[in-house]
């Protein structure tokens, strides 16, 4: 009896400890569902993959419309869109040849599916770089074409299909490789730089007057010049540190571009600096003499203004030297800022107390 008591608590313990750690520790995650965008999602496939690029090969696109259960929807309108794209190197261009899908707009069936029917352009005389896409689209929408369809997401769904140039056709266009040389590698502002891109090449030769050439002079302070050509001279009118950029553009529309920089050397920025006389003036009575004669600047340059703020709420005004009067018993943060013809500033601050 007591052997049989013994049992029956250690069955009792475990069937109790189970209990427990299911209701605390062991509970389960949910079980993971398939796509879904707000509970609806749509998937768009074309048939073949492949067309040739001759102006008659056709596909087959569908979309298949799911519900918030998985389970295909009926009866929802999809409207079509068909484009031409060219990609190359993670970039998508948009060629301009017209695509219509036929139809299109189709609805779905029981099968939650709706389909359209494209055909490959003619393909043009040179191809584009990079590779060639019919790019098709489905977007779901209401019964009246311009509503949504109940519950189903609006974003555009696309499938890609490669258009495979004919035997004979073109090469696909190779992007020009820019090149350029900088004469002299560093010069002073307002001294004369060659910039000659002849080395530029495309399709592996050298590109010359077959490609249009860019340049963009880039300032560090964000001044930018453009000028095109591909061999030019061009004089920087202020010193700094500059990024030249060359965009060399072939005759089939391919692009690349090549950067490097250039130091401009210039005239030592300008150094704000004044003197005030008396240095404590008598409140109301005494005008102080404000001296900007001692600000500098570098060989080459010159001083054009002579700005200046007294900190006491009167209106700026400007010259190398200036008198003011003081009308109250406080401290002033008197401003000087000289620019100079490089368009090159310089400030400083000094702080002045009348006296009684």
């Amino acid at each position: 009896m007591s052997r049989y008591l013994n049992v029956r608590l250690l069955t009792i313990a475990i069937a109790a400890a189970g209990v427990i750690g299911c209701g605390l520790d062991k509970q389960e995650a949910p079980g993971l569902t398939g796509p879904s965008t707000l509970g609806q999602y749509v998937e768009v496939t074309a048939s073949p993959d492949r067309l040739l690029y001759d102006g008659a090969s056709q596909a087959v696109a569908t979309a298949i419309v799911h519900g918030p259960d998985g389970k295909a929807m009926a009866n929802v309108s999809v409207r079509w869109q068909a484009d031409v794209v060219a990609v190359n190197n993670g970039n998508t261009t948009l060629i301009s040849v017209p695509v219509e899908p036929s139809p299109q707009i189709s609805a779905t069936g029981s099968n939650g599916a709706a389909s359209t029917v494209v055909r490959a352009p003619l393909a043009p005389e040179m191809m584009p770089a990079g590779s060639v896409m019919l790019r098709v689209t489905a977007t779901p929408i209401g019964n009246d074409a311009s509503q949504l369809a109940p519950g189903v997401d609006a974003k555009p769904r696309t499938a890609l299909i490669q258009l495979v140039p004919l035997d004979g056709s073109s090469a696909p266009n190779r992007l020009p490789v820019p090149d350029f040389t900088i004469s002299p590698p560093a010069a002073n502002f307002l001294e004369a730089v060659t910039f000659d891109a002849s080395l530029s090449r495309d399709e592996g030769v050298v590109c010359g007057d077959r490609c249009t050439y860019k340049w963009e002079f880039l300032y560090s302070d964000g001044f930018l010049v453009t000028k095109r050509g591909r061999v030019l001279t061009y004089s920087f009118p202020k010193p700094g540190n500059v990024t030249v950029t060359l965009y060399v553009s072939d005759e089939r529309g391919g692009t690349a571009k090549k950067s490097s920089s250039i130091l401009i050397n210039g005239p030592t920025a300008p150094v704000a600096s004044f003197t005030v006389t008396p240095a404590a003036p008598k409140v109301s009575t005494q005008q102080a003499v404000f001296d900007a004669s001692a600000s500098t600047v570098g060989s080459g340059a010159s001083i054009v203004s002579y700005a200046w703020d007294f900190g006491d709420g009167s209106a700026p005004v400007s010259g190398s030297v200036q008198t003011h009067i003081f009308t109250s018993v406080q401290t002033f943060p008197v401003t000087l800022t000289v620019t100079d013809d490089l368009g090159r500033t310089s400030t400083k601050t000094v702080p002045i107390t009348p006296i009684p």
